[in-house]
């Protein structure tokens, strides 16, 4: 590896001063090992955890995928959420109430009306002829309803 090194440098390759260049490749190894490393074993320098100080913030935005998840649950997610929560909300106050509502004062009045019969066929033929007696007696007393009566003449 040094002697490719040298040959690099012989081609034209800028790797710095002559000087500088390891000559074999213990030296090179060596000053590999003098900056930092990823290598837990190296023992030497820690690797680098943290960008400077300047640019820190950057680089937690980028390690958490530039916030996207926090941004993605705190708009969408909790939308869904709330639109969820509102439906079932609506459902059960609103839909089921007013079934159950309705439901409750339907029975209630066949109860008050079941009280009312008899279940003898005189009580259902006197109600129907009452009923028919008001309702004549309904038409002959308004005058427009006489004009009803008028085709049938």
């Amino acid at each position: 590896a040094a002697l490719m090194l040298g040959w690099l440098a012989e081609a034209g390759y800028d790797l710095g001063a002559p000087a500088d260049l390891p000559a074999d490749g213990d030296a090179l190894i060596h000053r590999l090992l003098e900056g930092r490393s990823n290598d837990p074993e190296s023992g030497h320098r820690p690797p680098l955890a943290h960008l400077p100080s300047t640019l820190g913030g950057l680089q937690d935005w980028l390690a958490h995928d530039m916030q996207t998840e926090r941004f993605y649950h705190r708009t969408i997610v909790g939308l869904v959420v709330a639109l969820a929560k509102l439906s079932a909300w609506s459902d059960h106050q609103i839909v089921d109430g007013f079934t159950g509502t309705t439901g409750e004062v339907a029975l209630q009045g066949a109860r008050r009306l079941s009280l009312t019969t008899s279940g003898r066929s005189q009580a259902y033929a006197l109600t129907l002829l009452l009923g028919i007696l008001l309702m004549a007696a309904w038409l002959f007393a308004n005058p427009a309803s006489t004009e009803l009566l008028r085709p049938l003449r």
